[in-house]
């Protein structure tokens, strides 16, 4: 009985102890703050799944059909576009040329051309719901979820003025589509290498080395479950590939949140340490990795071995904004922070 009672004010102390060390911990845990907030919005219930930044502007693509501009310069907002009866999701930008994923009962892709006489093209995809685009050159490559059990994947070769549909598109299992949380769910490595990933009950990454006429795909080892997979990925410069996700319905839940690749997506492991719940974006800034959900945004230091947090909120997507790290978040607003 007494070795009972030592041993049991032994484990107290050693509990003790652990509670100090993880409040020490918690303590000088450094977060960081906005530098800047800008509000695009005045309405509570506007976001932005899609930015693009320029080097004179941020490009805000906002759920409430409309295009915001921050100049630089000027910080003057002004915006474009109006489809209030529809939600963008993804937007890309190039030179002259603005291409914008809108998404509702069904989807519509609007390109338009800034030149002497400005130039819009609207194109329908009836009973497609689109997820993400992605271009090089000029072209361009779009995936939007499984109709018939196959994957809806589209291109064009003249920036959205018209599009064709990819007739080699690979099949889906069941239960498995795209998450349109950011429009980071699509890649390209060049005019005829795309590359996507799916979530859901089966969670897998494709790749076409030949504009669409044949694919590779294999499971990255997420969770399964409607909402559970990968939401983002990235490709870094030494060709890593670093996917984030996890279950959109447990923002909290840390296990699962991350899947690494090395090989070009044959093989996948996770990180040492995840990223501190779902993530719906990851993007490369100057070699660290910043990776955003709803519960905050986290970083990585080493090619997303271990991730540490960096602000607590609810963001949906991220990219670099004149040297800051520009966080879209809720109430029509973008956060800008210092880069670590």
């Amino acid at each position: 009985m007494k070795s009972l009672k030592v041993s049991f004010a032994f484990s107290l102390l050693l509990s003790f102890v652990a509670m100090l060390n993880s409040c020490a911990t918690q303590k000088n845990i450094k977060v960081s703050s906005p530098l800047l907030t800008i509000e695009y919005a005045n309405n509570p219930k506007t976001h932005s799944r899609a930015i693009f930044a320029t080097e004179k502007e941020l490009i805000i693509a906002a759920s409430d059909g409309k295009v915001y501009f921050y100049p630089k310069e000027s910080k003057n907002i002004y915006s474009m576009f109006s489809t209030p009866e529809k939600e963008y999701r993804d937007i890309i930008f190039n030179e002259n040329k603005i291409v914008i994923v809108a998404v509702g009962d069904s989807s519509e892709v609007t390109s338009y051309k800034l030149e002497k006489s400005d130039k819009l093209f609207k194109t329908p995809f009836d009973g497609v719901f689109l997820d993400g685009i992605d271009y090089s050159g000029n072209t361009i490559f779009m995936m939007g979820d499984p109709v018939n059990n196959k994957f809806s994947l589209f291109k064009s070769l003249n920036w959205g003025e018209t599009w064709e549909s990819i007739k080699n598109s690979p099949f889906a299992f069941d239960g498995e589509a795209g998450f349109a949380a950011s429009g980071t769910n699509v890649k390209m490595l060049g005019p005829s290498i795309f590359t996507f990933v799916s979530g859901g009950d089966s969670s897998r990454y494709f790749r076409s080395n030949n504009a669409g006429e044949s694919w590779f795909s294999n499971s990255m080892g997420y969770s399964s479950c409607p909402t559970c997979g990968a939401y983002s990925f990235t490709i870094t410069k030494n060709r890593i590939i670093i996917s984030v996700g996890g279950d959109y319905l447990k923002p909290d839940e840390p296990s699962n949140t991350c899947r690494i690749s090395k090989d070009g997506g044959l093989t996948w492991f996770s990180p040492k340490i995840n990223p501190n719940g779902y993530r719906s974006n990851v993007s490369e800034i100057d070699g660290i990795l910043y990776c955003c959900g709803t519960n905050g945004i986290d970083f990585s230091k080493n090619k997303g071995k271990t991730w540490s947090s960096f602000v607590k909120g609810n963001y949906f997507t991220l990219c670099e904004f004149d040297g800051k790290l520009a966080a879209s978040t809720t109430k029509g607003r973008i956060h800008l922070f210092n880069l670590k």
